[in-house]
């Protein structure tokens, strides 16, 4: 062909593809701009126009290669490297997605939209200060930009500043009143709050519940019979090296596979070693990372799933709105939130009677399923000796928290403070991936330094792999759980190295499970009914060194004997739930 013919079927490919698309054709356009492309790899228009079809589809692989060709041409395109970041944010490629942001910030420093972009890749990175500064800039740009305002709340969080993150969540749902993104960030930083209470969670946690899109309930389906062998679905973004998955692989390898067929649908984006485990413990195993709403709840229903069960609550990566469309006739929320979804359409929230004490229905929008022991059923990491034991005679007393700093509020600060002066010469260890910073470990040691406690007392240590993490309590002698947002992995993790914890009993779930923990492991008397009491067990437990060194030396056997780890035990306790739950849909089936 010809020059001159290969550039009128060019012509007449591109006016074929621009009115395909005026017309809302995309997928037929895009097949003009590929014909074209085979015969012109370097087509400007045809590049552009096609990454921004396969951005806008979700093809971000496609979109970042059209996209990324046509940018090597055109570096002083702002629009085009916008195109291109966002296929690169897509696909997790970070740093090139911030290379392409930069170049448009030089080109157009008031666009918003990549200001927003940006400062939400900084916050991927872990660097806070960076994402701060670009959020701020971009309010400075818009004051009255809500998901500026959101994201700037939760780069504060990651700089653990709770009370100023929550105002920015609380000034964003005041601009976007009904938008389900913002209410989605705001509910679960209530649970850090002291003066949050459970009526003020569980009505933020339904009104987001309101929002959620419905696209229709499916009928019942499959035979109402009691007895059968059920078919109970997992779907979580957690199936992998997380504490959700602590707590739920020993329950997953004692299944009753007899009666129980399961199936995990996770949203995870990369599988890891702790996957392969999950997956060789379940009948079926589905990604779904990617996946739309709508097409996860058709998968759903083509499984035939009788008991849909939610691993992740109002945590990052979580698929709640999939339960709105009701695809299983019984669901379930269970292990990885503290509290109500706010959701009508699950019907159960898994806990036990030390985490929703009867009398405290109302604050939930699930009937409350109570298993006889706790909610909670450890798997014990391999290979893991108990932490020294012999050092507790031989040093200063060192109190210990491994967990988020977002939960040591000033309250917790004065405590702390009040047992460090009780127990002269003693320390207190901090350790978590957010002092990785330490410009925030100078902050918590200003915080304690107005109680009177020097600063070399309080030693701040980063985040470490599991493992490494398990060690450092070997350097601890009491760990003190932090309130009202408590610990549950670090407990049990805690206890599990010899190391005995002392938890205060509060006013909502978070500030319970500790509680749980404890009084299952035969330990009640680490858990007090007031700061003054928590004040007083953790200093009478370091003066005690003799028995304080004796409970250490038991600890391990102790939490091994008990229900926290005795998988086929909980997993017959969580099946007998999941049978009465099937027995009551099958009855309101029957009566309707």
């Amino acid at each position: 062909m010809s020059n001159a013919a290969t550039a009128k079927a060019i012509g007449d490919a591109l006016r074929h593809a621009a009115r395909l698309r005026a017309e809302g054709r995309s997928d037929e356009a895009a097949r003009f701009y590929q014909t074209i492309l085979a015969v012109q790899p370097t087509h400007q228009p045809a590049l552009r126009a096609l990454g921004g079809i396969a951005l806008r589809a979700g093809n971000h692989e496609l979109a970042a290669a059209c996209l990324g060709k046509a940018a090597e041409r055109k570096k002083d395109d702002a629009g085009l490297s916008l195109q291109l970041a966002q296929a690169l944010t897509a696909l997790g490629r970070t740093d090139e997605a911030v290379s392409a942001l930069q170049r448009v910030l030089r080109l157009k420093p008031k666009l918003l939209a990549a200001q927003l972009l940006l400062g939400a890749n900084f916050g991927r990175l872990g660097q806070a200060d960076a994402a701060i500064a670009h959020f701020r800039r971009a309010l400075q740009i818009d004051p009255a930009c809500a998901e500026a305002h959101v994201n700037l709340g939760s780069a504060l969080l990651l700089k653990g500043s709770l009370v100023p993150a929550v105002e920015h969540y609380r000034r964003a749902l005041a601009l976007a009143p009904e938008n389900l993104a913002l209410h989605a960030n705001f509910v679960p930083s209530l649970n850090y709050l002291p003066e949050a209470t459970n009526a003020t969670i569980a009505a933020a946690a339904q009104a987001w519940g309101r929002l959620v899109p419905r696209h229709g309930r499916s009928a019942w389906r499959g035979a109402a019979d009691p007895e059968r062998r059920l078919r109970i679905g997992y779907i979580s973004a957690d199936l992998g090296d997380h504490p959700v998955a602590y707590f739920l692989e020993s329950v997953l390898a004692a299944a009753d596979r007899a009666m129980f067929e399961i199936t995990c649908y996770s949203n995870r984006r990369d599988e890891d070693a702790t996957s392969a485990r999950l997956r060789r413990s379940v009948d079926h195993w589905r990604p779904i990372h990617g996946h739309g709403d709508e097409s996860i709840a058709t998968a759903i229903r083509q499984d035939g799933i009788d008991i849909l069960v939610d691993l992740s609550g109002h945590t990052a990566g979580n698929r709640l709105a999939v339960f709105a469309d009701r695809p299983a006739p019984v669901q379930c929320s269970w292990l990885g939130y503290f509290g109500t979804t706010g959701l009508a359409e699950i019907d159960y929230i898994i806990a036990d009677r030390f985490a929703i004490p009867p009398g405290e229905e109302g604050f939930y929008s699930e009937a409350i399923c109570r298993l006889p022991d706790s909610y909670l059923c450890f798997t014990p990491p391999p290979d893991i000796r108990p932490a020294a034991q012999t050092q507790t005679v031989e040093r200063p007393v060192t109190f210990g928290c491994f967990n988020n700093i977002l939960k040591i509020n000033p309250a917790v600060v004065a405590a702390w403070s009040a047992i460090l002066a009780a127990v002269p010469d003693s320390r207190l260890l901090l350790k978590t991936r957010q002092l990785d910073d330490p410009a925030l470990g100078r902050a918590l040691a200003e915080q304690f330094a107005a109680h009177g406690i020097a600063g070399e007392r309080i030693c701040c240590a980063g985040g470490a792999p599991r493992a490494a993490l398990l060690a450092a309590y070997g350097d601890v002698d009491i760990a003190l759980d932090p309130f009202p947002y408590g610990g549950g992995t670090t407990t049990i993790e805690a206890l599990w190295m010899g190391v005995p914890v002392i938890s205060l009993r509060g006013d909502r779930f978070t500030a319970r499970v500790g509680d749980s923990i404890l009084t299952t492991a035969g330990l009640p008397e680490l858990v007090a009914g007031s700061v003054a009491g928590y004040v007083a067990r953790a200093s009478a437990l370091a003066r005690d060194r003799s028995g304080l060194a004796a409970l250490r030396a038991g600890l391990r056997d102790r939490l091994a004997a008990s229900p926290l780890c005795d998988a086929p035990r909980f997993a017959r306790n969580l099946e007998a739930a999941y049978r009465r739950m099937w027995r009551d849909r099958c009855s309101a089936a029957r009566a309707a």
